[in-house]
């Protein structure tokens, strides 16, 4: 796309209304994940798509947890 054309269409979100400005942010999620470098990979493990989100410190505390549950004798 050419810099005028993409300039003029910036130039116009602010009057597009609540639906054109959603269905237009459908289009943009959708060619981000096909430009994304994770686009290749089609299956990515619920625990990998969560990793990503949780902090060091987060992790830490969710894996004592981990350890601790471990310890517990069921029986």
């Amino acid at each position: 796309m050419k810099t005028a054309a993409f300039n003029s269409i910036v130039a116009q979100v602010d009057t597009f209304s609540y639906d054109q400005c959603l269905a237009l942010l459908g289009k943009i999620t959708q060619s981000l994940k096909k430009l994304s470098p994770e686009a290749g990979r089609k299956n990515i493990s619920p625990i990998e798509q969560f990793a990503g989100l949780v902090n060091d410190a987060d992790s830490k505390l969710m894996m004592d947890a981990v350890q601790e549950c471990r310890k517990v004798d069921w029986n």
